[in-house]
């Protein structure tokens, strides 16, 4: 779906069989993050569900756990291409009596420990979106801290414009939850997301 409208989604793929999974880490650069895939599985991390930067050599063994946390249950594993560690954000869409409010602010795991975002009603402008940037640690966080190299602040403020265009025209209610949106010095990647339907 992001794909389509420019939004960077990492490559990935689905396997089900141990045989599948090598050629699977080579098709996605031979760097890859594996993800449990099993119904009602929400919290894949707290279950073990989740390895980063895994490759060739020990992706069968990583596939076997995976596919044992389902306990015999139905089971496959997501195998992405792997994303460097940056600066992580959040992007969400939900629904008010105003209309539709965007939210932005520090994603992955610091989002409920830190809380840190800033709100607007939609539409909004680039400025719009710089100015939520500001408000938030972001901004410091996209400008380097402590040696780190600067994050890509206008991928950020593109990807977060082409969200809300493509968004403009869904049905009234629904939520959107995009993270982490990981930032890197030369551009933005969309690594989750999680789409509730309106009741309208």
């Amino acid at each position: 779906m992001w794909q389509s409208v420019g939004i960077p989604v990492p490559e990935s793929l689905v396997v089900k069989e141990k045989s599948e999974v090598k050629a699977a880490v080579a098709k996605v650069g031979g760097r890859s993050v594996l993800k449990a895939v099993i119904p009602g599985l929400l919290h894949k991390s707290d279950a073990g569900g989740v390895a980063l930067d895994v490759r060739s050599d020990d992706c069968e063994k990583v596939f076997d756990s995976m596919i044992a946390i389902a306990k015999g249950g139905e089971a496959s594993v997501l195998v992405e291409r792997f994303v460097p560690k940056g600066v992580e954000a959040l992007v969400g869409i939900t629904p008010s009596p105003l209309g539709r409010v965007l939210t932005i602010g520090l994603g992955g795991v610091l989002t409920e420990v830190m809380a840190d975002t800033s709100l607007r009603l939609l539409p909004v402008s680039k400025s719009d979106v710089e100015a939520m940037i500001d408000e938030t640690r972001l901004g410091k966080l996209f400008a380097g801290v402590r040696g780190a190299q600067r994050a890509d602040r206008s991928a950020f403020v593109e990807l977060v414009l082409r969200i809300t265009d493509a968004t403009s025209g869904w049905s009234e209610g629904f939520e959107l939850d995009i993270n982490p949106v990981t930032v890197l010095p030369d551009g933005a990647w969309v690594l989750d997301s999680a789409y509730v339907a309106g009741s309208n």
